[in-house]
């Protein structure tokens, strides 16, 4: 009767040897990050890139009623406002050419509501593309775009546009 083992065995300090190759292979074989993931490690990436660049982070993440700012940065008394995109694979285009004119619209949109909550109505504004490419297997390529596009302004089909020379202040123009 002294040789029998217990009815529940105490778990050993050491894994079994099964669970070592089952993790390393987990390891290997795993789901690579979904879009929503991979576009928070590229913000993450950017951030760190723009820091390192001298800008000073003011905000991430904005939601407005216009739209999303991704990163909202100051350099140099300059408000800048970068859009990241992150894909997978290279392809054929860089992930900057994502931001179509729509996208760029909605950026400026939600940058003039930004500037209105914020009453920062005399700062210039500069609209960055940060463009990462981030493989499962290496190191992510990034692609800094400095005043990758200009204002956009949303209208009307047939609505004229008034010229920035027409005596207008810098405060219209912005606003």
């Amino acid at each position: 009767m002294g040789d029998r083992e217990p009815a529940n065995p105490r778990p050993s300090s050491r894994s079994p040897r099964w669970f070592s190759c089952l993790s390393m292979l987990a390891r290997i074989c795993r789901r690579p990050p979904t879009a929503r993931v991979l576009g928070r490690r590229g913000e993450k990436l950017a951030e760190r890139y723009l820091r390192r660049q001298g800008h000073r982070i003011v905000d991430r993440n904005v939601c407005l009623k216009g739209g999303e700012l991704d990163l909202v940065t100051v350099e140099n008394r300059t408000l800048v406002v970068v859009e990241v995109k992150t894909r997978r694979s290279p392809g054929r285009r860089s992930p900057a050419a994502a931001v179509t004119r729509a996208k760029q619209t909605r950026i400026c949109r939600a940058t003039r509501q930004y500037i209105r909550d914020h009453h920062l109505a005399t700062s210039s504004v500069r609209f960055d593309i940060i463009a990462i490419t981030w493989p499962d297997i290496g190191r992510p390529q990034l692609e800094h775009q400095r005043g990758a596009f200009d204002w956009r302004v949303s209208r009307a089909p047939g609505t004229p546009i008034i010229p920035y020379g027409s005596g207008t202040s810098r405060t219209d123009r912005l606003g």
